[in-house]
């Protein structure tokens, strides 16, 4: 009789959601339990036991209780106590930024060795602002501003900034782009690949993947075998090879995730590595 069990840390809302699946109803033998540091969870049930090391600390053991009701669907949703990895949620460490990576002449691909960006193409590294910053909008000004003009949108391109407030971003020969997770780039520039990588930030641990909370992003896929042409979708070009191997980590990790969570309509659901010093 198996035990799984699951657990997220949703970094901007602070919350850790924790779901317990069982082959059969919740009865007499079954029962919660944390650690006594309140970090590990551990659950019993017809005669079997399954632990997992929580993602964060749980303040308050009380609120780790079961259903009133027999299921065989357990889901928790804890408000975020002290976490488990010092400075998580305040330091958000970055893998790059563009002033560390000015003057950098060439990028190539960590498996195949393969060049993504031409040698000296880029004169100019410039940051993205954070993932959310469209959702912030109506924080930063009071009102939207006002439509900017192809040369204001020139003049604003020129002074030092990835950005404006009505920006859109698109890709700028010579010019490198820097976010958290992704470098983008023009066409031009590359050799051969097209990035842009989009994506939150959270942990999670699994009693089917590896021990202790990792760092990750999840993902929507699906395979589709016809070309689509969508306005709102940016495109990631990789070889054949990669695709695949990327797919397989995506399906793989799916599996990971309560069965109610592993699709979102049409889309399947996965988690990828994210970087963490």
């Amino acid at each position: 009789m198996t035990i799984t069990l699951y657990a997220e840390l949703l970094l901007n809302i602070r919350q850790m959601a924790i779901s317990i699946s069982l082959q059969s109803p919740t009865d007499h033998t079954t029962h919660l339990q944390l650690s006594p540091d309140h970090t590990v969870l551990v659950v019993r049930h017809g005669g079997r036991q399954s632990s997992l090391k929580l993602p964060m600390k749980v303040a308050d053991a009380s609120l780790i209780r079961l259903p009133t009701e027999p299921t065989t669907e357990i889901s928790l949703r804890i408000s975020a106590g002290p976490l488990i990895k010092a400075g998580i949620a305040a330091r958000q460490a970055e893998p790059w930024s563009a002033r560390a990576l000015t003057g950098t002449r060439q990028l190539a691909c960590m498996t195949c060795g393969s060049a993504l960006l031409a040698a000296d193409r880029i004169q100019t590294w410039k940051d993205l602002p954070a993932e959310n910053w469209a959702e912030m909008m109506e924080l930063w000004h009071c009102h939207k501003p006002d439509p900017i003009s192809h040369d204001q949108q020139d003049e604003s391109s020129s002074n030092g900034k990835a950005y404006g407030a009505s920006s859109k971003f698109t890709a700028q020969t010579g010019v490198a782009f820097v976010g958290v997770n992704s470098v983008l780039l023009s066409p031009e520039d590359c050799g051969g690949m097209e990035l842009w990588i989009f994506t939150p930030d959270m942990y999670y641990s699994s009693s089917l993947g590896q021990d202790g909370p990792r760092r990750a992003m999840k993902v929507l896929f699906q395979v589709s075998r016809e070309q689509r042409e969508e306005p709102d979708v940016e495109e990631l070009h990789l070889p054949l090879d990669m695709a695949q191997e990327l797919l397989g980590l995506l399906e793989l990790t799916n599996q990971f995730l309560p069965a109610s969570t592993r699709r979102l309509q049409s889309w399947n659901v996965g988690l990828l590595k994210r970087f963490d010093d």
